[in-house]
């Protein structure tokens, strides 16, 4: 009887691997994974993040949701590459993705490819032309990229003149910090005061 006991308890705690999880089981595990990697990055723990998604990828290696997680936190870490590795494989996946191809666009820009981050949202645009998402990551990209006429034009489809504004204010202070708070701040959307003081 006690033998059966550790046995259960050892298959409660996920320890027993023998037989592989099917179905409902394994869908459960990953979203568990992609929301507690979703947690760590919004934490501001992007290596503990990039382990949960990992996991993700190890049981499902094209579930574009933990791809798109891993490429945010190598960028959160400031490891474009990387994440635009992670792009890159998410958008063989899901060529249409908009929230892969923004996170890409924003990456690019983070990383001084502006231009290639603009032909890039330009592309999904096509694709998807009354996305206001990817609309205003092509305005953050052109005010990161110091074109505040551009982004604001870009900018005003979707926003007031007051929220405009605001934005390019935040391109402007975005521009004047460095890299690491940068990415920070676009990636987690807050600007940290502890971030901002630059270089």
């Amino acid at each position: 009887m006690a033998r059966r006991g550790a046995t259960l308890e050892l298959a409660v705690m996920g320890l027993l691997h023998d037989t592989p999880m099917h179905g409902y089981e394994l869908r459960k595990e990953l979203i568990s994974l992609l929301g507690l990697g979703r947690v760590l990055l919004a934490t501001g723990e992007p290596a503990a993040a990039r382990a949960e998604f990992e996991a993700v990828l190890a049981r499902a290696k094209d579930e574009r949701r933990a791809i798109n997680g891993l490429g945010v936190a190598f960028d959160l870490e400031g490891n474009h590459g990387r994440a635009q590795e992670a792009y890159r494989r998410g958008l063989a996946v899901a060529a249409d993705d908009p929230s892969l191809a923004g996170n890409m666009a924003l990456s690019l820009a983070l990383s001084g490819q502006p231009a290639e981050a603009e032909v890039l949202l330009a592309s999904a645009l096509a694709r998807r032309p009354n996305d206001p998402a990817l609309r205003q990551n092509l305005a953050l990209v052109l005010g990161l990229a110091g074109d505040d006429a551009r982004a604001a034009t870009v900018a005003r489809q979707d926003v007031d003149e007051a929220g405009v504004r605001n934005n390019l204010a935040f391109y402007a202070r975005l521009r004047g910090i460095t890299p690491y708070a940068r990415a920070q701040a676009i990636f987690r959307q807050q600007l940290d005061p502890d971030l901002v003081r630059g270089p």
